[in-house]
C-alpha cells in the first residue's frame, strides 16, 4: 500500500515499535482517508518483530471492526517493512491515563474494553499482549479497539468449546450485588486505569 499520499504524525512509540496516524493529502483523496501504521522502531528490525506484523496480518479474517483494529496490507515506510491498519473514530487510552478520569468516561471505558476482550475470547484468541498503548478508545461513545495482535493465539478448541461456548453452570459468571458496586465507586472515581473496573474481582 502506498503511503506516500498520507501525512504521519506518531501517536506512540517504544523499544519495539513506532504507531503513527496517517491522514490522506493527496488529490483526489485515498481511501481510506486516514489509516495506522505500525514500523519497527529499530532501523534494522529482528526477525521477530516482522513475524509480529506478519502474524497480525495472518490474524485479520479472525478481527471484526467493531471492536478491533484490523490490519489492511503489508508495505514499506522509510526503508522498513510497515503494517498498515484500519483506522477508527478514537485515540489510544494511553493518552487518557496522565490525569484523573471523570467516573462517567471512566465506566463508559470500562465497558467498552470488557466488551471488546469478550468478543476476542469469545472467537477463541488469547491477545497475550494487551495494554494501554494497543487500545483504542472513543471518548464519547465508550467503544473499544483492541490492536497490537502480533503475540496472539488460538485456544486450542477442545478448551474454547468447553470454557467459552459451553460454560458449565456453575462456571458462568455470576452478577455482582449492588452492594459491590457501590463500594467499589469512591475508588473508582480515583481510578487512572479503567482495568481496575474488573481487576478488583479478579
Amino acid at each position: 500500500m502506498d503511503l506516500s499520499g498520507y501525512a504521519l504524525a506518531i501517536l506512540h512509540q517504544d523499544a519495539e515499535f513506532v504507531l503513527w496516524r496517517g491522514i490522506a493529502t493527496a488529490s483526489p483523496t485515498p481511501d481510506p482517508a486516514s489509516v495506522l501504521v505500525s514500523i519497527p522502531t529499530s532501523e534494522r528490525p529482528g526477525p521477530d518483530r516482522i513475524r509480529m506484523l506478519e502474524h497480525q496480518l495472518a490474524v485479520r479474517a479472525e478481527l471484526d471492526s467493531t471492536w478491533a483494529v484490523r490490519p489492511l496490507a503489508l508495505g514499506q515506510h522509510q526503508g522498513r517493512v510497515a503494517l498498515v491498519l484500519e483506522d477508527q473514530p478514537g485515540e489510544l487510552l494511553e493518552r487518557l491515563l496522565d490525569q484523573p478520569m471523570e467516573l462517567g468516561l471512566f465506566l463508559r471505558l470500562a465497558a467498552g474494553l470488557a466488551s471488546a476482550l469478550s468478543e476476542v475470547h469469545r472467537r477463541g484468541i488469547i491477545h497475550k499482549d494487551i495494554k494501554p498503548s494497543h487500545v483504542l478508545v472513543n471518548t464519547t461513545t465508550g467503544q473499544a479497539w483492541l490492536t497490537g495482535f502480533g503475540l496472539s493465539s488460538r485456544l486450542p478448541r477442545e478448551l474454547w468449546m468447553k470454557n467459552v461456548l459451553r460454560p458449565a453452570a456453575s462456571e458462568r459468571p455470576m452478577a455482582l450485588p449492588i452492594s459491590s458496586w457501590i463500594s467499589v465507586l469512591p475508588a473508582a472515581r480515583r481510578c487512572r486505569d479503567p482495568c481496575f473496573i474488573w481487576a478488583r474481582w479478579a
